[in-house]
């Protein structure tokens, strides 16, 4: 009869190890509404670590009356649950940080000696136990020597359970504490998703925000755009300071580049130093709007990690609107630009005036950068517009247009060749010159490698048929020779007859160079000939030809 006085419950599942009830509100004896509350629940607005239920907190619960006959080593993280059982190995059936309460039935007869009680510790230990609670006057009295040596050896904690207080009492106090924790800490949560929510509403938009998120979760947030740069961090009242400071950021940095290169939605956590660091990036994959990185002492818990999900999504929604809003920009200038190219500076000026920007005045720099067309040309494309920001540029026939004062223009090309374009430039140009501009900057463009800037002005001089006839001369190479470039076939003869040209209309030489016999390369202007509807045997014939071909460069 007093055994089941000290398990205190109907029967024990298999194994021997009570399983506890799963919202305990008050203890056996009645009491255990009157246990404090955790700091969690005191703690204010700010992010506090859990308190675990430790063993200290055993200890000072008077109702209880535990003693400790050995203090081991014992996780930061605490008593994770409390369970009994008398087996002679339980931990099939234990999770680490457990107490295991038991009577010592599997102790019971002459044959137990020090090295059975050893053997016992050493499996608990394994597992990890947290401690053993040893219940007296069951099946004897007072804990066994045996027990408390092999505890102090191993590095277990011990603690003697009085025959007045059941085991169901100690399970429940547990629990009561994990649960009582648990409840602190969604309420936390709770009251963090409504600050951070109702700071987004404000003003502030998603940089007060990402304020209140770092600090509810005392961190620093830092919020990296698609191209990889430091968009804003928070809180922004604080600013790093110190080499430490800027070795971590390197850190945080090159792992959100990592995130945003792969193209995909993923959430990454890594130890730098010190610190621990997550990140999340922002958007859908394939399309991503940027990174999220959050640098505190520790890593979030379960509720740090579901307020950090509600601040990504309220910052995704922010993320989403802004590019839309970059989106409209973008067309607006092409638009501006577009028209400005045409000579229509009038209406350049009104369409500008929608985004409170003006017509560049006095000389501009014309800056044509072209990226290589590939998978990755959209992404590198949408860093090439977050590099240049409110510039006026815009992709024009499948090239990268920009118009701005010559300080900022050159210091753009600089930007603009980082990411790996060939740059072509064309300075002193007046807004009423910007056709010629472009013309030249395009010309100086496709002389450049990748990552590299060259200027129209440091290029050998063009034909003087090109010079004088200027824009007439390429709408009429565009209206003759522009149908044959759809044509890969036609193409391909425009090249075998550019080739030829430049040999003076030698078969031999161009048919080298070219790959191919003489006859073939014959074969392929008569095709041309009967294309264009022209006889290439006549030198002005070929001349016009030759005209044309390099207008059409120009404007490509």
């Amino acid at each position: 009869m007093r055994w089941c006085r000290r398990a205190s419950c109907a029967g024990l599942p298999r194994g021997g190890v009570a399983v506890t009830l799963g919202r305990a509100r008050r203890g056996c004896d009645g009491r255990l509404g009157r246990f404090t509350a955790s700091s969690a629940e005191t703690a204010g607005w700010g992010y506090s670590v859990p308190m675990p239920v430790t063993i200290d907190d055993l200890l000072r619960e008077r109702d209880l009356g535990l003693t400790a006959l050995v203090r081991g080593v014992e996780p930061a993280e605490g008593v994770g649950w409390a369970s009994s059982s008398d087996l002679a190995d339980p931990t099939p059936f234990l999770a680490g940080r457990q107490l295991v309460l038991t009577t010592g039935s599997q102790f019971a007869g002459d044959a137990v000696d020090d090295d059975a009680y050893s053997a016992y510790v050493a499996r608990l230990a394994d597992v990890g136990v947290v401690g053993i609670g040893f219940g007296t006057e069951v099946v004897r009295e007072g804990t066994p020597e045996g027990l408390v040596a092999a505890c102090r050896a191993h590095g277990l904690t011990l603690l003697e359970v009085p025959y007045r207080t059941p085991f169901l009492a100690v399970i429940r106090f547990v629990a009561a504490r994990i649960e009582r924790e648990a409840r602190a800490r969604d309420e936390w949560a709770l009251a963090a998703q409504r600050a951070i929510s109702g700071a987004a509403l404000g003003v502030g938009g998603a940089a007060a925000a990402l304020d209140e998120l770092a600090r509810r979760l005392e961190a620093r947030i830092l919020f990296y755009d698609e191209s990889g740069a430091v968009r804003s961090r928070h809180p922004r009242s604080e600013e790093p300071r110190g080499d430490a400071a800027a070795a971590l950021e390197t850190s945080v940095g090159a792992e959100a580049a990592r995130l945003l290169a792969a193209g995909r939605r993923a959430g990454s956590e890594l130890d730098v130093g010190d610190r621990h660091v997550w990140f999340q990036t922002l958007g859908a994959g394939g399309r991503l709007d940027g990174v999220l990185a959050g640098v505190a002492a520790t890593a979030p818990d379960r509720s740090g990690r579901a307020v950090v999900a509600g601040a990504v999504a309220l910052t995704e929604v922010s993320a989403g609107a802004a590019r839309e809003a970059v989106r409209l920009a973008r067309a607006v200038r092409r638009r501006a630009l577009s028209a400005l190219l045409a000579g229509r500076r009038d209406d350049a000026v009104e369409l500008l005036a929608e985004l409170g920007a003006t017509v560049p005045a006095g000389a501009v720099t014309v800056v044509v950068a072209r990226l290589a067309a590939d998978p990755a040309r959209t992404p590198r494309l949408d860093r090439a517009f977050a590099a240049l920001g409110d510039a006026l540029a815009a992709e024009i026939d499948g090239r990268l247009v920009l118009v701005a004062e010559r300080l900022r223009a050159e210091a753009l090309a600089e930007r603009l060749a980082e990411l790996g374009a060939a740059v072509g430039t064309a300075a002193q140009l007046g807004v009423d010159a910007l056709e010629a501009g472009a013309a030249r900057a395009g010309s100086a463009a496709r002389r450049a490698a990748a990552g590299q800037i060259v200027d129209w002005g440091g290029l050998p001089a063009e034909p003087l048929g090109l010079a004088i006839a200027g824009g007439g001369l390429r709408e009429l190479a565009a209206a003759r020779l522009g149908p044959l470039e759809d044509d890969p076939a036609a193409a391909e003869l425009l090249r075998c007859a550019r080739v030829w040209l430049e040999h003076n209309g030698a078969w031999d030489a161009a048919a080298r160079e070219l790959g191919i016999h003489r006859h073939s390369l014959r074969d392929r202007i008569t095709k041309l000939e009967q294309r264009l509807g022209v006889d290439l045997a006549r030198f002005d014939a070929r001349a016009e030809l030759w005209m044309l071909l390099r207008a059409r460069e120009a404007a490509q």
